[in-house]
Order: structure tokens, then sequence, then C-alpha cells
């Protein structure tokens, strides 16, 4: 049963606060107002997390004000207030670390922390603090939770151009999936459609977009249902369906733009710069990059800077313009490529360096390039082999276990059967006295 937002609930709560004067009672109020609204209207959300926050510290109640400090946090990242949110999700962790013990709640506080390094492109710091959430999630047994946190493991591994780590995490995730049909299984649904298109497996993997989408325009909040379109943008793409590419992509963006989703639109700005590239209207294409590129640098998104730059160089390089141009945009790929430890990114770069010293004739620089791009995909191979490794020792450890725990109950089975036949031997021997 899908779980729609429940608009006629938030006005309800609003038109409540009117009337409560209680500080306790209104705090309530507050908390849940700000709780519903972060997602669909995060300024408004803050104003009330805000005023719970004044009360709950006049109240002295540490869980209180630790949920209002996280919703703050939480807005700021929305409205890209990275600066602003870090001491306010840093005194919600600290709250739920020294003053009260609640796993959820420090689940919460820390999903806020990867999301904000996420949104900076700092990938291995997100990486860090959503495998945190995950395992805060699976000590709380809660599907949603692990779903989501799944989910996002799985996008940051896409990012870092590790697909054999985002495959174990949808797999994960799918193990647990209920078909409940809440946001969190959308996000899941929605990480799988990616790793199945990076495989080509497009029929599928629109599948899961469409199975997403369904979910989140249900839920009613655009720029949810936006995710899912711009990925099946990105699929006709892929298809050389470029027309149909830029229809998904402009109803992708109008959602973004419309809920002051900055960091997405920047994405989707460049995913249709890129289709025109591919169509050879290079003059838009242009236009679209330079969109993604100045908004990416307000958003402070280092992966997504790279993308861009990447894409530029590409493009002047199909052009066929001037050498200089396309090395300075390379230079800034591999720069920012480093920064984000993308070996992806690296690879593609290197790529496009070795076919540019080609194209000049430089065929020793070719040749270096060659050998870079070539190390590249070596460590991408390595690191893909590493992370099975690591996961198949996780299984063994927990099939071990599993025969631990057996040979156990083995040993329970047999002291009990020996106490059974104790007994019934002294049972018979009751009954010989008895006769």
């Amino acid at each position: 049963m899908i779980q729609e937002v429940n608009h006629k609930a938030i006005s309800s709560l609003e038109n409540k606060i009117v009337a409560v004067n209680d500080p306790k009672e209104r705090l309530d109020l507050l908390l849940s107002l700000s709780d519903e609204l972060r997602e669909i209207d995060a300024a408004k959300s803050m104003s009330y997390a805000q005023e719970a926050l004044d009360i709950a510290q006049t109240l002295t109640t540490h869980k209180e004000e630790g949920i209002a400090e996280r919703l703050i946090a939480f807005c700021l990242v929305r409205q890209n207030k990275y600066d602003e949110a870090i001491p306010h999700i840093e005194k919600a962790v600290d709250i739920f670390t020294n003053k009260v013990q609640d796993l959820k709640e420090m689940y919460y506080a820390q999903s806020v922390f990867a999301k904000l390094h996420l949104y900076l492109g700092n990938l291995p710091q997100a990486n860090k603090y959503f495998t945190e959430t995950l395992e805060l999630a699976e000590q709380l047994d809660q599907t949603d939770l692990i779903l989501i946190s799944c989910a996002s493991l799985a996008l940051v591994a896409h990012r870092q151009g590790n697909i054999s780590k985002a495959k174990l995490y949808v797999i994960k995730g799918l193990a647990r999936d209920d078909e409940a049909g809440t946001r969190d299984h959308a996000y899941l649904y929605n990480a799988v459609g990616i790793v199945y298109a990076h495989q080509k497996i497009f029929d599928t993997s629109i599948h899961y977009y469409h199975k997403a989408l369904k979910i989140w325009e249900t839920i009613g909040t655009n720029n949810f249902s936006a995710y899912a379109l711009n990925n099946i943008g990105i699929i006709y793409k892929h298809k050389k369906q470029y027309e149909k590419a830029l229809e998904y992509y402009q109803k992708a963006l109008s959602n973004f733009l419309k809920a002051g989703d900055q960091v997405n639109a920047a994405l989707t700005y460049h995913n249709i710069g890129e289709a025109y590239a591919l169509m050879e209207r290079f003059k838009d294409a242009h236009i679209y990059f330079e969109k993604a590129l100045e908004i990416s640098k307000i958003t402070q998104d280092k992966f997504q800077m790279g993308l861009v730059y990447f894409q530029i160089a590409q493009a002047y390089f199909n052009e066929k313009a001037a050498p200089q141009i396309i090395k300075k945009y390379l230079d800034k790929v591999v720069k920012l490529s480093k920064e984000i430890d993308n070996k992806e990114l690296s690879r593609q770069a290197f790529e496009l360096y070795s076919k540019l010293h080609l194209y000049e004739k430089d065929i020793s620089q070719a040749v270096k390039y060659q050998s870079k791009f070539i190390e590249a995909n070596e460590a991408i191979h390595d690191k893909d082999i590493k992370e099975i490794q690591k996961t198949q020792e996780v299984l063994i450890k927990q099939i071990e276990d599993i025969h631990q725990e057996n040979n156990e109950m083995k040993g329970h089975f047999s002291k009990l059967e020996n106490l059974l036949e104790k007994t019934l031997n002294q049972v018979q021997d009751l009954n010989k006295k008895l006769s």
C-alpha cells in the first residue's frame, strides 16, 4: 500500500498550533509539523524547527532539542547552506551520543551528515556516514531505514565508479523489500534502476524507474518523482532517442526547480547539455553546461563539477576546438577526481587525453595517457575484486556462526535427550515399585 503525504494532517497540525499555549504540547506539534514538511518545504519546516528548539532549550528537554537541531540541519542542507548546517548536526550527534541514548535518532542525525557530504561530492565521507547509518538500521531491524541506507550506499558506490559494490547494496536492499510502497522503497527501486542501467540492461532498469515513479507521484512530492524522470531520460539517451530523453529531462528539471533542489537541478542541466552535444547542437549544449557549472560551484558539488568539466572537454573535442582549451578542462577533471577519489572520472579523462594527443600526432603522450587509462581500469577492477572478497568473507563468517549455533543446539538437544532418557527410566522404576 503506497503511503501518501497527508496534506489534511499537516493542515490540521497547523490549525492546532494556533490554539495551543502549553509549551510541551506546542513543542510536540512543532516537531511533528517540521518533520512532515522537511522534504516538501524546507524553509517552512526550518521555521517550525527553530521555534521548537527555543522551547526545548527553555524546558531542558534534551531529546526534543536534538531532534530540532537535526531538523534545522536537514533543512539547511536542502537549501545548500552546508556551513550553517554543520554546527546544528554536530549538536544533534552530541546530544544523542552523550545525553540521550536513542539509536533511531542517532540514525537520522548521521543520515544528515551523510547527505551533506554526498551533496558536497565528498564521497569517501558520505560512504563512511551512510555505512554507519546502515549498521544502526540493522541494529534497529527497521526495513525502511535499511532500504534507504542500502540505496544511498549504492548511489555513492556508483558515483565512485564501483559498480560491484553498488550491486551488492541493491541486492542487500532487495532482500529486505516487503513491497510496502513507502518513499524509501522508491529510493531503493531508483538505485536498482541505476545499477541495471550501468550494465545496459535497459528494460529492467526502466521497469524499476517506473516502479519508483509510481510511488513518488502517488506520494505527491515533485522532487522525488523528478529523480525517476531524470533517470528515465538517461535510458532514452543510451537508446539514442535524444528528443525523448530531453522530454523527460525537462519534466525533471521543472520539478527540481519547483522543489528548490539545486543539486539535482544542476545534474539535470548537465544531462540536457549532454543530450544536445550528442545531437551535435553544441551551442545549446554549452548553454546548459554553463548553467550546471554555475549551480555546482554554488552548491560546492565537486562530483558534479567534474562531470560537467568532462562533458565540456568532450564537446570541444568533438567540435575540433583548440587542444589547449580541451586540456584546460581535462586538467580540472583530473584534479577533482583525485580530491573525491573517483577512479571512473579519472579513467574517462585519461582516455580523452590519449585521443587528443593522438589527434595532435604526439604519440609518446598518447601512449602515456593510454597507460594511465589502463592503470585506472585495473584499479577499478582490483577494487571490485576486493569488495567481492570482503562480501564473501562476511558471508563465510555468517555461515560459520550458523554452524556454531547448530553445533551448540545439537549439544543442547543431546543433553536434553539424556535427561529425558534418565527421567523415563526413573518413571519406569517408580511404576515397578508401585505395582
